[in-house]
């Protein structure tokens, strides 16, 4: 895929997110555009950083150290999101190397997470990663059932008393489906959540939720995503 188009579909999309806010009525810019470049070159990544990309979503940390390295136009503006399920083993790589981490998912985690950070004086924004369709398949705390979600109080509350973890919100893998009434009802179950949660914890925050993709992006705003994850639909094919 050749520059042009890259720049082209990243245009679209912005354009599409606009047109989606001013129909749920919601400011366009609180929707943030992570552009999903894993599997994808460095050229093709640097073609969409021209068009004005500022958040970048990898899954591979050691792919993605690699091609930070080749970049040229790399400015301090961008943020590398790490969206992908994340290893115990490759926890520093992240905290080199990433601004945000999209899918916390275990109170073990965090807890190494925020062994870590403390011994380099630091500070990471994280999202915990809910599982609202209960797929086997999918990371994350299984939120299917509402009737369970007091079960999940106690890890929540354990994570943030992480204090170099800064909890920023939620983040969900809905099931696969090209139905948009589907989509909706699972991201719908994701903001419900938050509002549970919430409740139950003062202490929690929640300001963002990563939900939507390149095919159901649209439901995701119309239910208050601020994080969507968009790669193909801009980038092409991946590369790898």
């Amino acid at each position: 895929m050749n520059t042009n188009l890259i720049q082209s579909n990243f245009k679209k999309v912005l354009e599409e997110i606009d047109t989606c806010c001013n129909l749920y009525k919601r400011d366009s810019n609180t929707v943030k555009l992570v552009v999903v470049t894993k599997s994808q070159s460095y050229e093709k990544i640097e073609s969409v950083i021209s068009a004005g990309a500022e958040f970048l979503g990898e899954n591979y940390p050691e792919e993605t150290i690699g091609k930070k390295t080749k970049i040229q136009n790399l400015s301090q503006k961008i943020q590398w999101h790490m969206i992908g399920h994340l290893q115990s083993r490759k926890t520093q790589m992240v905290i080199d190397n990433f601004h945000f981490l999209h899918s916390l998912d275990s109170v073990k985690l965090a807890t190494r997470l925020n062994r870590q950070l403390k011994e380099q004086n630091q500070y990471f924004n994280i999202l915990l990663q809910f599982n609202v369709g209960g797929e086997e398949s999918k990371f994350g705390w299984n939120a299917s059932k509402e009737e369970s979600w007091d079960l999940l109080l106690d890890d929540v509350v354990q994570i943030l008393s992480c204090d170099q973890l800064q909890v920023k919100g939620l983040m969900t893998m809905p099931p696969f489906t090209t139905q948009e009434k589907e989509a909706r009802i699972a991201f719908k179950k994701l903001r419900e959540l938050g509002d549970f949660l919430t409740k139950k914890i003062p202490d929690l925050q929640i300001t963002e939720y990563s939900m939507g993709t390149s095919h159901d992006f649209r439901m995701a705003i119309a239910e208050g995503s601020t994080m969507i994850r968009v790669g193909e639909a801009i980038m092409g094919p991946r590369d790898t």
